[in-house]
């Protein structure tokens, strides 16, 4: 039994370490370990090491007492040493003449050794407790088996360390490769964007007779490959919004900004597919009241993407609906329709990235299926939020709150 060896001393001294390794853990743990088991078994040199390879050939010192003092960590390693002795798996106790046995590895100033394994779940040796005392031990049951229990606590300890650094590790790695994915297609559509700008301008002169009349069958040709192209750019568009929102907060501008000018910027590069398609834009918002706090180019594109989504979705010959009312100290902006509305087996997931609403409407699966999502994170990224409720008349709506301008709370 333990208690057989125990001395009043050793007593007093094994419950201030039970005492004070209570209430702390990782580091700090194996600190108040190391310290209080070479006060315990008089030992010069006590300290925790983790392998730091696979099969452990060398490991590295978490927590070190030396001489009556903490000592820095280290590297070092196992041939030759006695803590090799402890990777064959058993606990192990040189009673004396350490030196002789081991005479270049500087342990010439000591005569025992305790040594204990440290184990992961599936039983694999993780790192190990080493004791170094100048004097003999000869056998001595109470120190190997103090050893062995504290070993049970630095055992956890040092698993979730191992742990810990594993998920640390893992969120880096997936954090660069994410970053790396997210600057190659920031890059790739920045590049598109360009071009894409020059062909849609160039089929726009076409459509006009600037170049001359062309051919009825020739311009139904380059109506597609402009709608085709539309889409394309809308995408890159998008696909840039989302690399500067996850970029952070921080990039976003603010500036006291007029709503009715945010929603004409906003419908002007729609006008001409709501003209195909017979849909009006109505609005209904006070032209010089109402101010919103932001940043203008996202906040364009917020409502821009609302509108893109309406128009798509909608059938021929009906409206989209734009109001506004000022509230406490938010501006509440309504995108609303009569079209066929929302299943409701999709209002949790609308703003989904990826998300699409099913539908027979051409040009639908032409979209990123990204703008609901990215409209909703610039409203999230302005202290605002966007949410989708259906139309009490029939259809969908899309409620909009932003913050309002210092200036007229």
């Amino acid at each position: 039994m333990i208690a057989s060896g125990f001395k009043r001393q050793q007593f007093e001294i094994f419950r201030s370490i039970f005492r004070d390794g209570a209430t702390v853990t990782g580091d700090e743990f194996l600190r108040v370990m190391v310290r209080g088991l070479g006060n315990l078994l008089d030992a010069e040199t006590t300290f925790v090491a983790r392998a730091i390879d696979a099969p452990a050939t060398a490991v590295r010192v978490l927590a070190a007492w030396k001489d009556g003092a903490e000592k820095k960590t280290w590297d070092y390693e196992l041939t030759g040493n006695p803590c090799q002795l402890i990777y064959n798996g058993e606990p192990t106790l040189i009673p004396c003449d350490i030196g002789a046995q081991f005479p270049k590895k500087g342990e010439s100033g000591y005569e025992s050794f305790i040594g204990i394994p440290l184990r992961n779940l599936d039983g694999k040796i993780i790192g190990h407790i080493a004791i170094f005392s100048s004097k003999a031990r000869h056998e001595d049951d109470f120190a190997l088996e103090v050893a062995q229990l504290w070993g049970l606590r630095a055992e956890t300890e040092v698993r979730r360390m191992i742990e810990r650094e594993g998920r640390e590790t893992e969120i880096r790695r997936l954090r660069e490769t994410k970053k790396e994915s997210d600057d190659m297609l920031a890059i790739a559509s920045h590049d598109l964007r360009a071009p894409l700008s020059s062909v849609i301008s160039t089929l726009a002169a076409l459509q006009t007779g600037v170049f001359g009349e062309i051919p009825t069958s020739a311009g139904d040709y380059i109506s597609k490959v402009q709608e085709v192209s539309e889409s394309l750019l809308k995408m890159t568009n998008d696909i840039l919004d989302q690399e500067r929102l996850s970029s952070g907060h921080g990039n976003i501008a603010r500036e006291r900004i007029l709503l009715v000018e945010l929603i004409d910027a906003a419908m002007a590069p729609l006008q001409i597919y709501a003209k195909a398609s017979h849909i009006e834009m109505r609005v209904g918002v006070d032209k010089t009241g109402i101010f919103v706090n932001g940043d203008r180019v996202l906040l364009e594109r917020l409502l821009n993407n609302l509108l893109s989504n309406a128009i798509k979705f909608l059938p021929r010959n009906d409206f989209i609906s734009i109001t506004a009312e000022a509230l406490a100290d938010s501006i509440r902006v309504l995108v609303a329709d009569h079209g066929p509305g929302v299943p409701q087996s999709y209002w949790n997931r609308i703003f989904e990235r990826f998300s699409q609403v099913p539908t027979d409407k051409p040009g639908r699966n032409l979209d990123s299926g990204i703008g609901l999502s990215i409209a909703k994170s610039i409203a999230q990224a302005h202290g605002g939020d966007l949410t989708y409720e259906p139309n009490p008349g029939g259809g969908s709506q899309f409620v909009v709150d932003l913050p309002m301008s210092a200036k007229d709370i």
